[in-house]
């Protein structure tokens, strides 16, 4: 199935003197074999990962479910 969820990546180190910096992004994934998961994309717009986990389901005839909607499926 294709995995639509909110995450946070942060640049830099707790411990470094350089401040870290948060972005938060919208990642789209294929997960496989119950428990793999590889990462498509990342996406900075909600819109933009909905539409691109559409065009990867015309693809590979996959489910959507996008946990940032309490999972709601496509």
């Amino acid at each position: 199935y294709i995995l639509i969820f909110d995450s946070d990546y942060t640049f830099g180190n707790e411990s470094d003197d350089i401040k870290s910096e948060s972005i938060d992004f919208y990642e789209v994934s294929i997960v496989y074999n119950e428990k793999r998961k590889k990462v498509f994309t990342l996406c900075t717009q909600h819109s933009e990962a909905l539409a691109i986990a559409k065009k990867i389901r015309t693809f590979f005839d996959l489910e959507i479910i996008d946990k940032t909607t309490d999972g709601v499926q496509y």
